[in-house]
């Protein structure tokens, strides 16, 4: 709630104040003072619930029993558990991390346990998995609650008895491995539908660690912000005037930018906050003025870049005429139909081609044409998470169309997938599924599927 300020007034802790639109004060107790010289263990974040926060930390480091982390999506749960090997006493040995969302119960058991080589149909060579993997250090599971029923018995008796069996194999390996999990959902409540394992949950859960949301510390989202802005700034030099303009006493974004940060109520929490300060930096690479994304979710997100393909604002006659000359000759050059063409490369994409080389240079126009035409088709399917159905619909063509246009330029589809492919994109993304789907370049629901088609073939 804003209020305008015009005779003294007593504020709450944690209110803060705007003056004009160059200074914000936030009014915060704490209940004991917190030198810069104090370790934030890579959290950022000065709120009271921060700072107990690391306290938990750094007491929980002490002991070796399982921890278990809840929080909603997006909350920071995986940087907490980096925390918590890194200040705990198994800090220098292995860190290791899964992902156990969405995956079919004989890769999960595979991940985990590992698997001895002809276990299952495409176990090639034997795998270690990551319980023997993280021997002597911590080994991380994220979403715990999706973990299949079929596994948590085994995941049980190893907690218990500290000994991997591997798939297809007899005899275990004794571990010694400091388990932390995480769940954003209501372990209560998972258990009663019987989703969890109530004797798991209690091995697990030796200690519980809570993580705010970022909705209730409102005044660390600045700070945030700008900690995410700045490794933007180490990738992309160009967003330095951020920093250092001309005028360095002047603030290059506005106080009502920060303040509507403040206000919102972040339902995708840390992550879309990260999310947020990515299209800030993609908004203002060219310079001035600052530029700010809208705060209403999804819907309304700015589009990735480089730019999809978008209709022109109002073209004139002449230059609908050469756009549509451009996208013959472009039609000719890569054998996509002129109207496809005229959908995929807009009027923008192809002038700036024409600009760029001499039509005439048969062979530039078609290696610049083919370059422009695959990132524009790239940059489609990343906008949308690479579900070709709203990409379809984004570039106004047919399903078919799109796939003889992801064939044509090369552009992997789901179902062209193979199992060993999934399986090393999976371990690579420490079993992580949306994360194997960005590294594959496929969506999640498409990978999802080709997983579970795979799964039935055998």
């Amino acid at each position: 709630e804003r209020v305008a300020l015009t005779e003294p007034t007593l504020a709450p802790p944690g209110a803060c104040v705007a003056i004009d639109d160059r200074l914000l004060l936030g009014l915060e107790l704490h209940a004991r003072h917190r030198g810069p010289e104090a370790e934030r263990m890579g959290l950022v974040g000065e709120d009271p619930a921060i700072w107990r926060l690391r306290d938990e930390i750094g007491e929980i480091g002490e002991f070796r029993k399982p921890v278990l982390i809840l929080g909603e999506t997006g909350t920071g749960k995986e940087l907490i558990a980096g925390a918590l090997h890194r200040y705990g006493r198994a800090s220098a040995g292995p860190y290791q991390t899964l992902n156990c969302a969405a995956l079919p119960d004989q890769l999960v058991e595979s991940l985990l346990f590992g698997h001895a080589k002809g276990a299952f149909t495409g176990a090639s060579g034997p795998q270690e998995g990551v319980f023997r993997a993280a021997d002597g250090g911590t080994l991380f599971l994220d979403e715990l609650g999706e973990m299949p029923t079929s596994i948590q018995p085994k995941l049980l008796r190893t907690l218990q008895d500290g000994v991997v069996t591997a798939l297809g194999q007899h005899r275990g390996v004794k571990v010694d491995v400091r388990l932390v999990a995480a769940t954003n959902r209501d372990p209560e409540q998972e258990i009663a539908a019987g989703r969890l394992r109530a004797d798991l949950y209690h091995r697990v859960a030796a200690h519980v660690i809570r993580v705010p949301t970022l909705a209730s510390r409102p005044f660390d989202v600045p700070a945030l912000f700008v900690h995410f802005l700045a490794r933007s700034r180490e990738e992309h030099p160009a967003l330095e005037w951020l920093w250092s303009g001309p005028e360095r006493w002047r603030a290059t974004a506005p106080m009502s930018f920060f303040t509507a940060l403040m206000a919102y109520p972040w339902p995708g929490n840390i992550r879309e906050l990260e999310n947020i300060s990515e299209r800030t930096a993609r908004m203002n690479l060219r310079g001035k003025p600052f530029s700010s994304p809208a705060l209403d979710g999804p819907s309304r997100a700015e589009p990735a870049q480089p730019r999809a393909p978008v209709v022109a604002d109002a073209p004139t006659r002449k230059r609908a005429g050469d756009h549509a000359e451009r996208a013959r000759a472009a039609s000719r050059v890569l054998g996509i139909a002129a109207k496809t063409v005229a959908k995929l490369l807009d009027v923008e994409a192809l002038a700036a081609v024409w600009a760029e080389v001499d039509p005439a240079d048969e062979a530039a126009l078609s290696d610049r044409l083919e370059r422009e035409a695959k990132e524009r088709l790239y940059a489609c399917l990343i906008e949308q998470e690479f579900a070709q159905g709203p990409v379809a619909r984004r570039l106004g063509v047919s399903p078919w169309t799109l796939i003889r246009l992801m064939q044509r330029f090369g552009l992997a589809r789901p179902t062209e997938l193979t199992h060993e492919q999934i399986e090393r994109a999976l371990v690579d993304a420490d079993g992580d599924l949306a994360r194997a789907a960005r590294s594959l370049e496929v969506s999640e629901h498409g990978l999802k599927q080709r997983l579970a088609a795979l799964e039935r073939s055998r």
